[in-house]
């Protein structure tokens, strides 16, 4: 006799979207490796989100669990570990520099691996303005329209750079609509100082809590100089760059 095991995978697929996403997740996820690996198939999720149905703690709890498998940093090559690739560099024009420093060579962004097998950080070796640039399409990630639409996700934002004496960091992210409008976005600010606290790591960080229907990209671009021109060793390391998607807003559906 012919059981489920047996039916193709498409087909087997198929029943498991009429199956309550409870269920899924607590029972059929549980019966073997394989029925493992289908349930969290975002293809099936994607069946089930588009549904219709008048159950809106379901249609929650598929997005909770559709938000949760996918998330992932959605930036690429976010510590320097493959130099440059992934991102766009460029330099502040001529008039940037200081007047006394107007020969020096013009700033030069790289990548730097720290040693003993320490992870790669992103470097920026600044007389000049450095800022790396990097775009995300959200469906490359698994994110389909409807989905941001309807459930306006949150969307986390960090990075990490390296403070010492005259220092200057910004950090800009823009969500942007399908021809690139500009739909939310935020920006750090100067964070140009001169205070005690020199020598360390600082996290800067920010939420878009719901965001807006129509998302489609993202431009994360940050920025960077060490102006203290007295040291030799000037330069502006940032590293760990993330953007994430999730539920973050609301807690996991009861």
């Amino acid at each position: 006799m012919a059981t489920l095991g047996d039916l193709p995978e498409h087909l087997l697929l198929d029943v498991l979207s009429f199956v309550p996403s409870r269920d899924l997740i607590l029972s059929c996820r549980l019966v073997c490796l394989h029925w493992r690996a289908l349930v969290d198939m975002p293809v099936l999720w994607k069946r089930k989100f588009q549904q219709k149905g008048k159950d809106s703690d379901e249609k929650e709890l598929k997005a909770f669990y559709i938000l949760c498998h996918l998330e992932k940093n959605l930036i690429s090559n976010p510590c320097g570990e493959e130099g440059l690739d992934f991102w766009e560099t460029r330099t502040s024009p001529e008039g940037q520099d200081p007047p006394d420093k107007r020969r020096e060579p013009m700033c030069r962004v790289g990548a730097h691996k720290r040693r003993r097998g320490a992870a790669a950080n992103s470097l920026m070796l600044c007389r000049r303005l450095g800022i790396k640039s990097q775009w995300v399409t959200l469906k490359d990630h698994g994110y389909w329209d409807e989905l941001i639409d309807e459930i306006n996700p949150t969307i986390v934002v960090k990075d990490w750079y390296y403070y010492t004496h005259r220092c200057y960091y910004r950090l800009c992210v823009k969500l942007l609509s399908a021809e690139f409008a500009v739909l939310q976005e935020y920006c750090s600010g100067d964070e140009y100082k001169c205070d005690l606290k020199d020598n360390e790591w600082r996290e800067v960080s920010c939420t878009f809590n719901s965001c807006p229907p129509g998302v489609r990209h993202i431009l994360f671009q940050h920025q960077g100089q060490h102006i203290n021109l007295s040291h030799s060793r000037g330069r502006m390391r940032i590293t760990k760059s993330s953007i994430t998607v999730g539920p973050f807003s609301s807690p996991f559906p009861s």
